[in-house]
């Protein structure tokens, strides 16, 4: 079963980069997109489904 402390540095700078980017999504999205972004696993699919709304 894989941790945060026991996986590689590489893993972690990576789940890092990722929390940071969904931070930043979080915080500059409105309100009424944010219902259909919340239930994207990552930052990637967050980018993916804003895009679709353009």
């Amino acid at each position: 079963f894989e941790t945060y402390k026991n996986v590689t540095q590489d893993i972690r700078d990576q789940l890092n980069a990722d929390a940071e980017a969904v931070q930043i999504i979080l915080t500059w999205i409105d309100n009424d997109i944010y219902s259909t972004i919340d239930a994207c696993p990552n930052a990637c699919e967050m980018w993916k489904a804003i895009e679709r709304l353009k």
